[in-house]
């Protein structure tokens, strides 16, 4: 029995860790295969497009596309915009191709449920997974939900595709897409039972014809068998083929059509496009029931965002609340009827002991809540201002002094400057948020409202960001390239002098408000910096001293811009693939960014770089592309404190030089956190699961929290005690209302403080609830496959 145990050794150790030979529709493009990301994005655009043309047509417009040209994301999208005034010119058609995409590749981390991929004839199963998957998704969409109708469709559209894939829909000969897969209430077509034999043996690596001829004949829908470890199948039954074990038993080979080497990889274009088909139907489907207003939200082919407003309300404000409202009023009206209206507006009102918030789609309302505010109370510095979403701050003097306090008692006990480190406060906290902190008087709060209208513009991308503290001199060089328009610069700081230096050598410094390079406007500590529409490409400069810490960004709209995500990539039986973390990745170690450049033009990426608040290069990636002009970047490291993402390269047309930045940054953390846990609960019931809580750093009594998206209640131990390099395990329990409707999404997130606050991580899970009681759907980790090895063992000996 001893040369039988090594064989299986062999045989689990190149299922285990070599690369896959198939699987679902490959992540990775070879050949002329077509893999999941190019099939959900082909299929997007073009009913993103088609409908899009139905809008023109009824409202009488013209609607053009690029003659003879491929349609992408981009050109879509400027047809669309063109066609319809109030569809967004912003990325957001690409954004939400990649969130859909990125949740379609990450199914194939489910590589052992049949019924994610339609194996194992798991046809039931499978079309459940589909038909729930809508109705959720339409739930979503109902809520105003549309990160989470993304995330479905992403999920629903992975297991839709792998059908045509991995059963013999294709070989029966049907020539569109298998409708009743989307409809909870029709019976499906007839499907083998267990005890029918549906192949044969392929004759050496020929597979062509190893259906059996009476399952043709009789249009008997069957799919391969799959299993990366045991070889086991019902007898006479069809294999997915590659690195599965069941292709090793009788009837030898596969059926899968994953990509054009696959066993049946001859009729992979048939499958692919079938794929499409089926998936542009689906969307059809949901256009149907949402209609097409909420229809090209989903698609981010008009603005989904809200225009939030976080305004102090306590008695110090009472000089600038008249003004206050006047600026947003000003802000809102400016946006109606544009590519800038957005679809949702909230108000988050705060003192120092509550915080008011409302939302609603209704502009008009809004504005009455607006004009309805009014000053009063309060005591020390307002200890709420924080439970709002905070990117951009004006900070006035009244904020700074404090001077006009309404206490009970002694008005002169709690009039006091802010220090120095909350003002910091604020400072950092824009800075990592994408922002910055305008230092203004009540008097000129209007003119700075005013001077930062421009940063709430469509198609806003960041081509250089920095801080520098105190005392430290700088020389920054940026390239602006020829897709850039309306190009500003931001400079805040006091005591600062600086030059700014055209690509021919012009120079203008900051005593000259007007001249050759730009015009010049100070408010408070920012100076602003808008350039002259002519001759701006070329590489720019700008040097700067300041006795005191100052920001710099510059910014302008351009279609080219990056979007990106940490993601994992998982190894498996089918085929690679990678999702999106939420968490912060780890310092020190290793990590991959999925990269998508959006814009009209052709490019050529030459760094893509990890970069620290002052501008300096601290990693450096490895570039592999994906398709089209999506990317993993590989880092060999996190870096410790704050970073951001810097990508250069050459636009092909002109060879023109780019650079964009992230507009956000990121932090690592020596902490990490994981939960294993089925992702459906059920209302009024308590949903208990457990999480792990890791660190390398400091050991002792971490802290930890937890909260949900819908305020429902969820209980975490309040403390962890975590040895360096060791593990602690905790349990969650989440209880939602009875009430809760079945469908509805709950984002939980889960953190944990390190002591002294050294560190935080946290990691955020999704759950729906669900009437019916949950399966589990976790991922399986290798000491699990160990596991079954080991059963393995035992039964050969």
């Amino acid at each position: 029995m001893i040369s039988l145990v090594v064989v299986a050794v062999i045989l689990l150790w190149g299922a285990v860790f070599q690369h896959p030979q198939a699987g679902a529709f490959k992540i990775f493009p070879s050949d002329a295969s077509l893999n999941h990301q190019e099939i959900t994005e082909i299929a997007i655009v073009t009913k993103g497009a088609a409908v899009c043309r139905d809008i023109a047509t009824a409202q009488g417009k013209d609607f053009t596309l690029p003659a003879n040209s491929k349609l992408t994301a981009a050109t879509v999208q400027t047809a669309c915009s063109n066609s319809n005034s109030v569809l967004s010119k912003a990325t957001n058609f690409k954004l939400a191709i990649v969130q859909i995409s990125l949740n379609n590749i990450a199914v194939d981390r489910k590589q052992f449920s049949g019924a994610h991929h339609f194996d194992n004839e798991a046809f039931s199963d499978g079309r459940d997974l589909i038909t729930k998957g809508i109705a959720k998704l339409k739930i979503n969409l109902k809520e105003g939900n549309y990160k989470a109708a993304r995330i479905n469709l992403g999920i629903v559209t992975h297991t839709l595709q792998d059908f045509y894939s991995h059963s013999n829909w294709v070989e029966l000969g049907y020539a569109g897409p298998y409708s009743d897969l989307i409809k909870p209430d029709i019976s499906l077509a007839k499907t083998a039972d267990s005890k029918t034999a549906t192949c044969k043996s392929c004759v050496n690596d020929n597979c062509n014809d190893n259906i059996l001829p009476e399952i043709l004949q009789n249009k008997i829908l069957t799919s391969g068998y799959f299993s990366l470890i045991l070889p086991n199948k019902p007898a006479g039954k069809c294999s997915h083929g590659g690195f599965d074990a069941t292709s090793l038993k009788d009837p030898t080979g596969g059926i899968n059509k994953d990509d054009v080497n696959s066993n049946h990889g001859f009729l992979h274009s048939q499958a692919a496009y079938m794929a499409i088909n089926a998936t542009m139907e689906l969307l059809e489907d949901i256009r149907q029931a949402a209609g097409e207003t909420t229809f090209l939200r989903l698609l981010g082919l008009t603005q989904t965002s809200a225009l939030v407003f976080v305004i102090d309300t306590t008695g110090s404000m009472s000089d600038e609340i008249v003004e206050v409202k006047k600026v947003s009023i000003n802000i809102i009206d400016s946006r109606k009827g544009t590519a800038e209206e957005p679809s949702e507006y909230m108000l988050i009102t705060f003192n120092d002991s509550d915080v008011g918030l409302t939302r609603t789609g209704d502009i008009d309302k809004f504005k009455q809540q607006i004009n309805s505010l009014s000053a009063s109370g309060g005591g020390d510095f307002p200890e709420m201002c924080l439970s709002g979403l905070l990117v951009t701050f004006l900070l006035t003097s009244s904020v700074s002094s404090r001077r006009k306090r309404e206490v009970s008692d002694s008005q002169s006990s709690s009039s006091r400057p802010m220090t120095q480190s909350e003002i910091q406060l604020y400072r950092d906290l824009t800075q990592v948020s994408g922002g910055q902190t305008f230092e203004v008087t009540q008097t000129t709060l209007s003119e700075a409202s005013k001077a930062i209208t421009d940063r709430f513009a469509s198609g806003l991308v960041t081509v250089l960001q920095v801080a520098r503290s105190a005392g430290n001199a700088g020389n920054f060089s940026f390239p602006l390239d020829t897709s850039l328009s309306n190009v500003t610069v931001y400079i805040t700081g006091s005591s600062l002098v600086f030059t700014l230096y055209s690509p021919t050598g012009v120079s203008q410094s900051d005593s000259v408000t007007d001249g050759s390079l730009g015009s010049i406007q100070t408010v408070g500590n920012l100076k602003k910096i808008k350039l002259q529409s002519k001759s701006q490409t070329g590489e720019w400069s700008i040097s700067i001293n300041s006795t005191s810490s100052y920001t710099l960004r510059v910014i302008g709209q351009s279609s080219l811009n990056i979007l990106s995500y940490f993601v994992e990539i998982s190894q498996g039986g089918h085929s690679d693939s990678w999702g999106q973390i939420f968490t912060r990745p780890s310092t020190g170690q290793n990590a991959t960014l999925f990269l998508s450049v959006t814009g009209g033009e052709s490019v050529t990426l030459t760094d893509v770089l990890l970069v620290d608040a002052s501008g300096s290069s601290v990693v450096n990636g490895s570039v592999k592309s994906v398709g089209g002009r999506d990317y993993l970047v590989s880092l060999n490291r996190i870096p410790e404190g704050t970073f951001g993402l810097q990508l250069k390269g050459l636009l092909n047309i002109l060879s023109s030089r780019f650079q964009r930045q992230s507009s956000i940054h990121h932090k690592g953390s020596r902490i990490t956190i994981t939960a294993q846990t089925q992702n459906t609960a059920r209302p009024g019931v308590p949903f208990s699961f457990n999480f792990t809580v890791a660190t390398n750093a400091t050991a002792g009594n971490y802290t930890i929290r937890a909260r949900t998206s819908d305020g429902f209640s969820v209980s975490v131990p309040s403390f962890l005690n975590v040895e360096s390099g060791r593990s602690a395990q905790g349990t969650a329990t989440l209880t939602m209302p009875s009430s809760t409707e079945s469908g509805t999404d709950v984002t939980l997130t889960i953190e944990a403080e390190a002591p002294g606050s050294t560190d935080l991580n946290y990691a955020t899970l999704r759950l729906t609830v669900s009437a019916a009681s949950g399966r589990f759907s976790g991922w399986y980790s290798f000491s699990m496959c160990l596991s079954l090895f080991r059963l393995f063992l035992s039964l050969l000996v």
